[in-house]
């Protein structure tokens, strides 16, 4: 019967089998061997179990990477965390006190030829900080950009 704690013990081993076919030619010999004497249904069994287990580790060590990538990076920075989620939201035409409200205030700020860029707390990961181009006595925002990789989020018309 499908389901009793021998085939479920024996899935395991074939499962992990996969592992030790790909890289111990010993065991791949030996398997060869054995699937001369076998029916071709279990030959395709112990392959998709073999290939079902590689799969399954493959997704158990990336989840796991991921999701303690995501925690790091959620406790080592919460506010550029949730800023750098919220940035790609902005619509265009925002004003300063507008985004001051979702970004918080700006950590510093310099001034060049086009007006003054105002930095956001970002995530130590991302290509640069989030920064905005724009004057906040006037409240008006020109220009934003959530990255420096490509262009600008957006950039609004001057007329």
């Amino acid at each position: 019967m499908i389901g009793e704690t021998g085939e479920i013990i024996d899935w395991f081993k074939t499962a992990f089998g996969g592992w030790r076919y790909l890289f111990s030619s010993t065991y791949r010999k030996a398997k060869n061997l054995d699937w001369r004497n076998e029916k071709p249904i279990y030959i395709v069994w112990d392959l998709i179990c073999g290939i079902a287990g590689v799969a399954f580790s493959v997704f158990l060590v990336v989840g796991i990477g991921y999701l303690g990538l995501e925690t790091y990076l959620k406790n080592e920075n919460p506010i550029g965390y949730e800023n750098s989620r919220r940035c790609e939201q902005i619509p265009a035409g925002i004003t300063f006190n507008e985004i001051v409200e979702i970004l918080g205030q700006p950590t510093y700020e310099t001034k060049s030829e086009t007006g003054y860029w105002y930095y956001f707390n970002t995530l130590s990961i991302k290509a640069g900080p989030i920064r905005v181009r724009g004057n906040k006595e006037k409240n008006t925002i020109i220009e934003l950009r959530c990255s420096e990789d490509g262009l600008s989020d957006w950039i609004m018309d001057r007329k």
